[in-house]
């Protein structure tokens, strides 16, 4: 898929972040545009910035980093 170089994806790309390692479970860049594109749509609070990003899921995967470490996380906690 052709990204071009104004994207919010290149934009978030070069922030820092200060983040510890080991509580890293998503890249920086992905957070910051699924909250943006969230926030555009009309989400209001973190609550409806992940509902929103579950619901868009397959159209973020098409861009976005393929880290599932949370999605398995949760499946095991509610014994799916």
């Amino acid at each position: 898929m052709f990204l071009p170089e104004a994207s919010l994806l290149a934009h978030s790309c070069g922030l820092p972040d200060s983040r510890i390692n080991r509580r890293k479970r998503h890249e920086l860049p992905d957070i910051l545009v699924i909250a943006i594109c969230s926030l555009l749509c009309g989400a209001e609070g973190f609550n409806a910035m992940e509902d929103f990003g579950k619901a868009k899921e397959p159209w973020f995967r098409q861009f976005l980093s393929r880290n599932d470490s949370v999605t398995r996380s949760r499946r095991r906690a509610v014994g799916a």
